[in-house]
């Protein structure tokens, strides 16, 4: 059963306004770019619902919504400056890691990825946990990394 908006908005507008709120110290000015964001998200809906990662979709789109409103805001006083603009952030690029490992691997491998590459177990903790060899773990977690290289370049 494919998600109507309303309920993709109550489910995943927390996560915006979260992703937003220590960027920003303005409150109405946050829920204008959670409004906004969600305005184009509708206009698109139709691709957003086929899209690979909907909630990284939504969260590109609020910072380049909240870019805008900084550089206009600098632009505006006089000053062309970039300055408190993050470019990279730890919850975004979490986000497309996520993605990524779900869509490189499948099944067991992806519980091996996201418990190696994001949730920082060892290779022991993964071999007892898994019921495999800790031989066997490292030598996946090699072809893994040679994937995700060819993958990322």
């Amino acid at each position: 059963m494919e998600e109507d908006f309303e309920s993709f908005y109550r489910r995943t507008g927390g996560m915006v306004r979260q992703y937003l709120r220590p960027r920003m110290e303005n409150g109405q000015e946050l829920e204008d770019i959670v409004q906004e964001t969600y305005r184009i998200a509708l206009e698109r809906w139709d691709m957003l619902q086929s899209h690979p990662n909907p909630c990284g979709w939504l969260l590109l789109t609020a910072k380049h919504m909240w870019r805008d409103v900084r550089r206009y805001e600098n632009f505006r006083g006089g000053q062309w400056s970039e300055e408190n603009i993050y470019y990279e952030d730890p919850a975004y690029e979490m986000v497309v890691m996520e993605d990524l490992l779900h869509s490189l691997y499948g099944g067991e491998d992806e519980r091996l990825a996201r418990g190696y590459f994001l949730d920082g177990f060892t290779v022991a903790e993964l071999a007892e946990d898994m019921r495999i060899s800790p031989g066997n773990v490292r030598t996946r977690l090699c072809r893994m990394r040679k994937k995700l290289r060819k993958e990322v370049k």
